[in-house]
């Protein structure tokens, strides 16, 4: 697994036009047939490894520990990583009832695309102490991943619109969800103290 440079700037480039031009990088995605690996060795392990490396820096600033800091960091990287796994393979899971496609190379494209921009967010909020207001207010932005995945079931899974309202709300909640759950799970498994993350 070797990322580069060009990985990181690519990522960067992506995780733009996903945020800036969600319907129209979407209609370019579904054109494109990514391997699951592939997507995640150039795509979102480099983005996870941003996000966590963010938390870091902002966790040791904020709280200047460096033990917990990197703790953090751990926690903020096996959360997303396993979250973004398990995610894609529920949503796999459930695709079917919503006439959707079970590809799982599809599934992954639309999980790891919608859900970048809730890596960063959430890896953003995790710098502040937990009653900061900025904290709440990047987790409040956390939630624009859900527009994104209402725009890219279409494309990316060929949703019928009539299921699409039914299947964004229950993957939201599944990609929401599992990482967090995780998150907490990790905070309590290497004593990270969870009320002042």
């Amino acid at each position: 697994m070797n990322i580069r440079y060009q990985d990181l700037s690519l990522t960067l480039k992506k995780t733009k036009n996903i945020l800036i031009s969600p319907h129209q990088y979407w209609l370019e995605l579904a054109n494109i047939e990514e391997q699951k690996k592939d997507l995640y060795i150039h795509y979102a392990l480099p983005l996870i490894g941003m996000c966590s490396l963010f938390v870091f820096v902002g966790t040791l600033v904020n709280f200047q520990n460096i033990t917990h800091a990197f703790t953090q960091m751990i926690s903020t990287f096996i959360s997303l990583t396993a979250g973004i796994y398990l995610s894609t393979l529920i949503i796999k899971l459930m695709a079917p009832s919503f006439q959707a496609s079970s590809n799982e190379n599809r599934n992954f494209m639309l999980v790891i695309y919608s859900t970048s921009i809730f890596c960063i967010f959430h890896s953003i909020a995790n710098t502040f102490s937990y009653f900061s207001f900025y904290r709440q207010l990047f987790i409040l932005f956390e939630l624009y991943f859900v527009r994104l995945l209402w725009l890219g079931a279409t494309p990316i899974l060929h949703i019928p619109e009539k299921k699409k309202a039914g299947f964004t709300l229950i993957s939201g909640l599944i990609i929401l969800s599992i990482p967090m759950i995780l998150e907490k799970l990790l905070s309590y498994i290497l004593q990270i103290p969870i009320i002042s993350i």
